[in-house]
């Protein structure tokens, strides 16, 4: 589990390594500068949906499957396909992934 302050570090890491700054991040997260701007000066008011953008899209886990980083967005689009939508080829990743630590999704 992050802490609480850990996306804001998270953020400033990705800000700070992206050519462009906080144009470049506030695009990949769905914002606008200002508002990325703002969130960083403490101006912003309630950041709990940036906080969720900045930990889905920035932060990457260790899939086991893939033996790469990916994003958690990634990797909940991954955990919540359903059978029927997969191929063939996907099943051994799907039942990977029902078993896989990082899935916080229910399983039956």
């Amino acid at each position: 589990m992050h802490d609480a302050t850990d996306w804001l570090e998270h953020l400033r890491r990705a800000i700070a390594a992206d050519p462009r700054g906080v144009t470049g991040v506030a695009e990949r997260l769905g914002y606008s500068r200002p508002a990325i701007s703002r969130v960083l000066s403490g101006t912003y008011g309630d950041t709990r949906k940036i906080a969720a953008a900045v930990m889905g899209e920035l932060v990457s886990i260790d899939c086991p499957y893939l033996g790469t980083a990916i994003t958690a967005a990634q990797c909940r689009g991954y955990a919540l396909r359903s059978y029927p939508a997969i191929t063939a080829l996907e099943v051994p990743h799907w039942r990977a992934c029902r078993r896989c630590p990082h899935n916080r999704r229910k399983r039956s």
